[in-house]
């Protein structure tokens, strides 16, 4: 700070009050406040040096006792957290950045997908009526069309996941509860996937209660976390793999499993699968162009359900599980318990 120690040693407690930025005071205080209780108490402050600059500070006090347990005097480490408070704030900008351009840049590119999109319609239509292909060319027309749709609905999707990862960032998303029927919302998503399953010629089999079973969700974000979690499987499973799905209720919560044969991952990239854009060496020549987001959103509209997400796998070539965990109050499983027990006795 600049002092020397015998300047230091000359100071009293209200001089070293006096250093300290009028904001931060409350924070010292209720710091000594509660030393009085749990005997340790850690506090970040802004303090003046002898040069009248501001300097971050982190002061862990504690109160030394006697062996009776009687304090006998006030200790503290204290740190100058300047610059890990520079680089903290730097790296917060930088990735406010980030997401604010990946905002932007998603939108512009949403933008043309609309018109495109009409404009093959529109020569699906004129396609249909030509009385008979000449040469082939109609077939031909066909299927590079078909192509360009695929492609469309692909860069479509793609662009949502990365408005909504802005969304999330800014906390921009908010849940549409309602009573959703899980086995509804996996057949809806099963639906959405089918395409790219049966590209892969992938087997998929699914696992439900036998009850109806209703809760609190968000529909369209339900539905989003599996076919998020199908599409993962589908991708990164070689081609004629087994992919299975499997829902229940177990203490308290839903439960939907999605296990695969597939590349598996690696032990040491277990931890990072759920991070913004990472893809792991091991997988990337199956990631057919993902932007390894999928995961990221499942992650958050997870928490933003009350819920969680985990991974496991036995390591490369050995497949993979993620499982979904949402909360199913004791409410709510009264209530479809009640319903239940009306239907059967009809």
């Amino acid at each position: 700070m600049g002092y020397t120690v015998d300047e230091i040693s000359a100071f009293d407690g209200e001089t070293v009050l006096g250093m300290v930025h009028p904001d931060d005071m409350p924070l010292l205080r209720d710091a000594w406040a509660g030393l009085a209780d749990h005997k340790v108490a850690e506090v970040s402050y802004r303090q003046r040096t002898k040069a009248g600059e501001y300097r971050w500070l982190s002061n862990r006090m504690t109160i030394v006792c006697d062996e009776a347990g009687v304090p006998l005097y006030r200790d503290g480490n204290i740190r100058d957290i300047t610059e890990e408070r520079r680089v903290a704030e730097e790296l917060r900008k930088s990735s406010q950045a980030k997401t604010n351009f990946i905002s932007v840049l998603a939108h512009e590119l949403r933008n043309p997908m609309a018109p495109l999109l009409s404009s093959l319609e529109m020569l699906q239509i004129l396609l249909a009526e030509v009385d008979a292909p000449q040469d082939g060319v109609a077939a031909e027309l066909q299927s590079a069309m078909d192509v360009a749709f695929r492609q469309i609905r692909i860069m479509t999707r793609l662009l949502d996941d990365l408005l909504d990862v802005s969304r999330l960032a800014h906390g921009k998303i908010e849940l549409k509860k309602e009573r959703v029927d899980l086995g509804s919302a996996i057949s809806h998503a099963v639906v959405s996937v089918r395409p790219l399953l049966d590209a892969k010629q992938h087997a998929l089999s699914v696992e439900v209660p036998d009850e109806d079973v209703v809760f609190d969700a968000d529909p369209v974000r339900l539905e989003q976390l599996i076919v998020n979690l199908l599409t993962n499987a589908a991708k990164y499973t070689p081609p004629h793999g087994n992919i299975r799905l499997r829902a229940a209720c177990e203490k308290g919560q839903v439960v939907i499993r999605i296990a695969d044969d597939g590349i598996g991952i690696q032990k040491e990239t277990l931890e990072k699968v759920f991070n913004e854009f990472f893809q792991s060496d091991h997988g990337k020549v199956h990631a057919q162009g993902g932007l390894g987001i999928g995961l990221t959103l499942v992650e958050s509209l997870c928490r933003l359900h009350g819920g969680r997400v985990s991974a496991s796998s036995g390591g490369p070539n050995k497949g993979s599980e993620f499982a979904i965990y949402l909360p199913l109050t004791q409410k709510e499983s009264a209530v479809s318990a009640a319903i239940r027990q009306e239907v059967d006795s009809v």
